[in-house]
């Protein structure tokens, strides 16, 4: 699962993982981004565009548990929205 919360002007993107898992390994556009111990892994300021990541669970010895299937996602460059046609111009 992928949820997103915002900082300021700053998106950032956090998977939340199984609990199962004793070790979640992540991939960032087929790169290794982390491994953790974490449930919820943020994958801090990412570049606007398209992403895709992948996790791997694995158990204590090590074992692959799980992995996802990749998830495809966009972050797109914040905007100011106005209502006000005076604030338009």
């Amino acid at each position: 699962m992928i949820g997103t919360s915002r900082a300021s002007e700053t998106r950032t993107v956090c998977l939340f993982l199984a609990s199962l898992a004793t070790r979640r390994i992540v991939y960032v556009d087929d790169k290794l981004y982390q491994t953790t111990t974490e449930q919820i892994v943020p994958l801090g300021a990412l570049d606007r565009g398209e992403h895709k990541v992948t996790a791997t669970l694995t158990d204590a010895m090590k074992r692959g548990i799980a992995t996802s299937s990749p998830i495809v996602f966009f972050v797109r460059q914040p905007m100011n929205y106005s209502s006000s046609p005076a604030d338009r111009n």
